[in-house]
């Protein structure tokens, strides 16, 4: 990965942070943060991976984000000035989840030993 596309990635970050905590409203005691961006080398599209807190309203916020993509892009590209202009694909970051199913089953490991 080049250093202009890490820089890139870091932009995306920062600016679509900033355009989820104005624009959208979710549900009360809700956490949603943007973990990881990764961009194509051509600029062509953007992967966001999101992470939401707590599990029991992951599904309903993920598909509040997805509904909203369109006007999120929108906003997005008005704050960044790349030519071409990335596409935001949504991916749901699940690591939180996998990590406490592995810990789960060390738990489980030492306590049969």
């Amino acid at each position: 990965m080049t250093y202009r596309i890490k820089r890139i990635n870091e932009l995306i970050k920062r600016e679509l942070g900033k355009i989820l905590l104005k624009e959208l409203d979710f549900q009360k005691n809700c956490l949603v943060t943007i973990t990881k961006v990764d961009t194509s080398s051509d600029l062509c599209w953007t992967e966001v991976w999101v992470s939401i807190f707590p599990p029991k309203t992951k599904k309903k916020n993920f598909e509040k984000l997805e509904r909203s993509i369109g006007h999120l892009q929108f906003l997005l590209n008005k704050k960044l000035f790349l030519k071409p202009l990335p596409r935001i694909r949504l991916r749901l970051d699940n690591v939180e989840e996998e990590i406490k199913e592995l810990e789960n089953l060390l738990d489980k490991e030492e306590k049969e030993m």
